[in-house]
């Protein structure tokens, strides 16, 4: 059988596109391959002083977070406080709260990045620095930020009244970590007290202790249901945007 030119021309050009898809094909799969290699990163844990640090903020939870949410290899060392390498490490990084996490590794990938920005995250020595997980101990005053203690108040002899409760759930979307929360009646010696120094008017209401202030976004949306007071306890005072099922004292 003779090949003419035009049929030599045809099959070259159908080696070629199949050369062509193959090389697209390989070429996709190398790339995705790529994409879905792992982060790889290392984590220093820089740790609050025992005695002093029981509420901090566990700074596992974010290595453990990253783990759940990226596809991520890596390596995980903690020092307590008192370690002669925690000063180094403090000294290196400039950090003042604790704990603190340097991550070093593939900082730069952009599946994590937005991780470190919405962390407060830090670049120094080629490293992020978290430091600002609250509650922390802020090393220049020796005291812990951030802790907050919740006391609602409620009148048990109001059936229509909303659940007070309700205001754990939003402080908890909000991202706050509670360290204690009291309930206490209107009728109640300690409701009473309350009651009277703060001049609360609508139950069930909140009082959040001077600690919440280190919150910043919250502090910002505070001002258009409660107050804060001289001593810096934030009382809710209009209770009725939260829910219209309240009592008036």
């Amino acid at each position: 059988m003779k090949y003419t030119k035009t049929h030599l021309l045809y099959t070259l050009i159908a080696v070629l596109a199949l050369l062509y898809a193959s090389n697209i094909y390989y070429t996709k799969s190398l790339t995705s391959a790529l994409v879905e290699l792992p982060v790889k990163l290392s984590f220093v844990i820089i740790q609050g002083p025992a005695d002093a640090c029981k509420n901090c903020f566990d700074a596992k939870s974010i290595v453990q977070s990253l783990e759940t949410s990226q596809k991520t290899t890596y390596k995980t060392r903690v020092f307590p406080f008192d370690d002669p390498i925690s000063l180094q490490y403090i000294e290196k990084y400039r950090i003042e709260n604790l704990p603190a996490i340097i991550v070093a590794g593939d900082i730069s990938n952009e599946r994590v990045t937005d991780a470190w920005q919405s962390l407060s995250g830090k670049e120094v020595n080629k490293s992020v620095v978290l430091e600002n997980l609250l509650p922390y101990y802020d090393l220049k005053t020796a005291k812990v930020k951030g802790v907050i203690n919740a006391t609602l108040i409620k009148d048990a002899t109001c059936e229509e009244c909303f659940d007070e409760n309700i205001y754990l759930n939003i402080l908890k979307n909000f991202g706050l970590i509670i360290n204690d929360a009291s309930t206490y009646d209107v009728g109640s010696p300690e409701g009473k007290t309350f009651i009277g120094k703060y001049t609360i008017t609508k139950v069930p209401t909140l009082i959040l202790s001077s600690g919440t202030q280190a919150y910043p976004n919250f502090i910002n949306s505070w001002s258009e249901v409660g107050t804060i007071e001289e001593d810096g306890t934030l009382i809710l005072r209009d209770v009725q945007k939260i829910n219209t099922q309240y009592k008036e004292l």
